[in-house]
């Protein structure tokens, strides 16, 4: 049996998700398409940013992350929801196979920083009031009681 430590508290609720996507959205379609993959599979931000376009099958619906990628080492193969189906298949058109998935239209990828800071400013907006944890990961945003939160989260 496992040990879970730094249990993490304070997920993102489905009502209070539609107004942040709808924040992100103002944002870019690329923090949109983050914030719902990040939202539906729990991915992490390393590989959410280095997510590749050849790793996007669209006629399987399904997301690839090679081994050697992930926290574990673990490669994976994630179904895509249709709603992140159809978000990332508007990210990654006219795109080639190397390319990141998340860019600006001129294709540069976006960082951490940058990406943290929309985020905190999209919830900020949208009245959720989520803060990414140091982990990242959107389901397990942090809630803020109107101040900045500290949480240790892997």
């Amino acid at each position: 049996m496992y040990k879970e430590s730094a249990v993490r508290t304070g997920f993102l609720e489905d009502a209070q998700y539609t107004p942040l996507a709808m924040e992100c959205s103002k944002v870019g379609l690329w923090l949109r398409a983050l914030l719902t993959t990040a939202y539906s599979f729990a991915f992490r931000k390393g590989e959410l940013l280095s997510m590749r376009v050849k790793q996007i099958d669209l006629s399987a619906g399904t997301i690839r992350l090679e081994a050697g990628t992930t926290k574990n080492g673990e490669g994976r193969v994630i179904v895509m929801t249709r709603e992140v189906a159809t978000l990332l298949t508007a990210c990654i058109i006219g795109k080639q196979p190397d390319d990141f998935v998340f860019t600006r239209p001129d294709k540069k990828r976006k960082d951490g920083t940058l990406v943290k800071a929309n985020l905190w400013r999209a919830s900020a907006k949208s009245g959720t009031r989520f803060a990414p944890a140091l982990g990242f990961r959107v389901c397990c945003f942090t809630i803020c009681a109107g101040a900045v939160c500290a949480t240790s989260a892997g």
